[in-house]
Formats: C-alpha cells, sequence, structure tokens
C-alpha cells in the first residue's frame, strides 16, 4: 500500500491512445525510417561522422545520457532496500522501469551506432575480452546490469500473469507449465532478490564513472573545461543527482499523464536532498577546475566557453539553488520544471564531454549532427516514453485510487 492509504500500484486504465501518443509514434516512425536508411548505406551517409570525429549525438545522448537518466533504479533501489526509507516505496517501480528501459535504449542504440553492429555480441565470450579496456568494462557492466534489471522487475511480472494463462486445447499443457515455471521464479526470487539487487547496485556504480573514464585517455584533445582525470567521479556524483531527479521526473509525469495524484508525501522530502548531491557536484567541479588552473577558461570568449557557462549555471546550478527552497519541493510544478532543467543540463554535460569538447588536432571542419542522426536519437526517447506508458497500462507500476465498486481486498488482488 502506498503513503496515501487507498492508493496502491495497479494497472493503468482508459484510454492508450491520445495526442500524445500519437506523436510519439509519428516521432518513431520518422527516426525507424531513418534507421532503415542507415542499415541499408552504413554510417557514411546518413550520419556526419567523419575521421575526425566518429563519435556522435548517439553515443553522447543515447549511451551516455540515458545510462545517466537510468541510475533511478539503482538510486531508489538503494534508498529504499537498503538504507531502509520505505516513505520513498511508492517511487521504487516507476523508478525500476525507467532504469530497465533506458539501458535497454543503451544497448539499442549501440546496435545503430556501432559499424559492425553484428558483432556486438562479442564481449560474451571469454576469447574476446579485453581488460585492460574502459570500454570492455562499461560492456560488461552494463550487459550485467540491465540483466539485473529485469531480474528485478521478473516478480511484478509474474504476479501479473500467475493463474492468467489460460491457454486451451493441445496449449493447455504449455500454459500449465508457465504457470508453474512463474510460480517456482516468483518463490525462488523472493528468497535472493536481495543479492540482485546490491549486485545491480555495483555494477551501475561501476559502469556509471567508467562512462568517464573513457574519456580521460583522449587527454589534450579535449578542453580543459570538461578534460580532468577525475572525469570518472564527476560521471558518478552526477549519475546519482540525476537518478534522484529521474525518479521525481517519472512520478510526476506518471501522475499528470495517467490523471492521479502527486505523490508529493514521497517527493518533498526526496527533493531535499537535491541541493545536497547536485551541490556536492558542484563542489567536486569547481574545486577540480581550480585546481588544475582551469577556472579562466570560462571566460576565454571561444564558443566552447559559453556553452560551458550555459551548461554549467543554467543547467545545474539553477536546479541546485531553485531546489533550496520548500516553495519549490512542496510544488509539483515547479519541482518537475527544477529537476527537468537538472536532466537537461547534465544531457547537455555528456553531449559537451563527447562530442563539443573534442579538439582533433588534424580535424578539417566540425561536427554537427544530421538530421537522420537527430531524428533516430529522437525516435528513441519516444519509444522510451511510449514503452513506459505501455508497461504501465499492463502491470502494477503506478499508484492509482480503487476504481468504482472496488473494495481493499479487490484493489489488493488487482495490484498483483
Amino acid at each position: 500500500m502506498s503513503g496515501h492509504g487507498h492508493y496502491m500500484p495497479m494497472p493503468v486504465k482508459g484510454r492508450f491512445f491520445t495526442p500524445g501518443t500519437l506523436a510519439l509514434m509519428a516521432v518513431m516512425g520518422i527516426g525507424a525510417a531513418c534507421g532503415l536508411w542507415r542499415y541499408a548505406v552504413g554510417l557514411e551517409a546518413p550520419t556526419n561522422l567523419s575521421d575526425s570525429f566518429p563519435w556522435g549525438i548517439w553515443k553522447a545522448v543515447n549511451v551516455a545520457a540515458i545510462a545517466a537518466l537510468g541510475s533511478s533504479g539503482f538510486t531508489m533501489t538503494f534508498i529504499v532496500h537498503v538504507l531502509r526509507k520505505e516513505k520513498y516505496h511508492s517511487l521504487m517501480r516507476p523508478s525500476l522501469v525507467v532504469g530497465m528501459l533506458c539501458y535497454t535504449f543503451v544497448g539499442v542504440a549501440l546496435l545503430v551506432d556501432l559499424g559492425k553492429y553484428y558483432d556486438i555480441w562479442h564481449p560474451m565470450l571469454p576469447m574476446m575480452w579485453q581488460g585492460n579496456s574502459a570500454l570492455f568494462e562499461v560492456a560488461m557492466c552494463v550487459m550485467s546490469y540491465l540483466t539485473v534489471l529485469y531480474i528485478e522487475f521478473a516478480p511484478i511480472f509474474f504476479k501479473r500473469f500467475i493463474g492468467k494463462v489460460n491457454l486451451k486445447g493441445k496449449l493447455w499443457t504449455i500454459g500449465r507449465m508457465a504457470d508453474v515455471g512463474m510460480r517456482i521464479g516468483d518463490a525462488v526470487l523472493s528468497k535472493v532478490m536481495g543479492a540482485f539487487m546490491v549486485l545491480g547496485i555495483v555494477l551501475c556504480c561501476l559502469h556509471q564513472n567508467t562512462l568517464g573514464t573513457i574519456m580521460v585517455i583522449t587527454g589534450p584533445k579535449m578542453h580543459g573545461l570538461w578534460y580532468t582525470p577525475v572525469l570518472l567521479v564527476l560521471f558518478l556524483a552526477s549519475a546519482i543527482a540525476v537518478g534522484l531527479t529521474s525518479a521525481i521526473v517519472a512520478s510526476l509525469w506518471s501522475s499528470k499523464a495517467f490523471g492521479t495524484k502527486y505523490e508529493m508525501d514521497a517527493l518533498t522530502p526526496l527533493a531535499r536532498s537535491l541541493p545536497v548531491f547536485i551541490g556536492a557536484y558542484i563542489a567536486i567541479r569547481v574545486v577540480d577546475l581550480a585546481l588544475r588552473g582551469a577556472l579562466p577558461l570560462m571566460f576565454e570568449g571561444s564558443i566552447r566557453s559559453y556553452i560551458f557557462l550555459v551548461e554549467f549555471f543554467i543547467g545545474i546550478c539553477l536546479p541546485c539553488v531553485m531546489t533550496m527552497f520548500e516553495s519549490v519541493r512542496r510544488s509539483p510544478k515547479q519541482l518537475f520544471i527544477a529537476s527537468f532543467i537538472f536532466i537537461l543540463g547534465i544531457t547537455m554535460n555528456r553531449v559537451n564531454t563527447y562530442i563539443v569538447s573534442q579538439m582533433p588536432p588534424h580535424a578539417t571542419g566540425f561536427y554537427f549532427p544530421s538530421f537522420a542522426e537527430i531524428a533516430i536519437c529522437l525516435a528513441q526517447v519516444a519509444c522510451l516514453i511510449f514503452l513506459y506508458r505501455l508497461i504501465a497500462f499492463i502491470f502494477p507500476i503506478v499508484n492509482m485510487p480503487p476504481r468504482a465498486g472496488e473494495t481493499q481486498p479487490e484493489a489488493a488482488k488487482a495490484a498483483a
């Protein structure tokens, strides 16, 4: 039962296809067409990638930024199940789904981004392992953590369909075996889920900082405002902070989209921690810039310096200041705006770190994503939102009030 007393996780009822849903499908359709073009002719024609700029917006947004947003799963798991803060339990399922979908689309993005996408399974073979590679650690941690996320989601899946696989005729035996398998799986996972939760937290922390380590090896090819040997610390600190804002945005967006009561009893106390975690990230970054003598680079007057000022002061510092005020933390609209600005700020940071900061010594021209790159990127984000809505309609993810005429025991049974 949720903190509302009579609200609990239930499948959303109502009209699935709305103008917003149709708009998402339109964006997905355009992106799918561009994706087919990419697979038909390769990377050269549909993209503006080159030997000087081999990593584009797909790597920055769909891999680095979406992976950071997916940290909501491990952040809320740590808060609820390790720190035992049960008042945030109502935020756990939406955060888990967001994390699961974000990491799923990290894999999907790589299938689009990699030139030899058909070899993406190679890290699964020990003979292909390269222990000295940061990308190898990212690959192993992402695969492992995504598996853990699906295992954590499995009990929700089992409880939704146990006793409801009613196949007829010759398929009855298959349905019965599936039901027995789900019951066994649910019973086993109930005993060992704690271990998977701890494993998931460790794996997510490992690869979040390694996403920063990857860029350390570029050295002088990066602008001094973003290059630092402590990129791994900055990436992990920002992932923790953005995990909190991602959980807040997911909850507020769900309540608005599905017409339910805002979970402010949980969101307001959680938002009180935002100035602490965002402030810690700001402090680490400022101290790092000062120790490296890079603070004056903010005012050098270059395009990169202006982009940094927007990223840091508007995308990072502004939401930190906003969430210091209790009036903002208690207002669904203002809290959503502050959290969303921070998400955009961290997304901008990943784009800047992976793309804008790059200064290849022999580059000719500069990189700006093509229409197809932008369309595919937006399509993956749209598909993520679409699938979240679909999952909420099928599984008990969002806290819903009992339907008219439904008793509390009936609501509990439906929530299962």
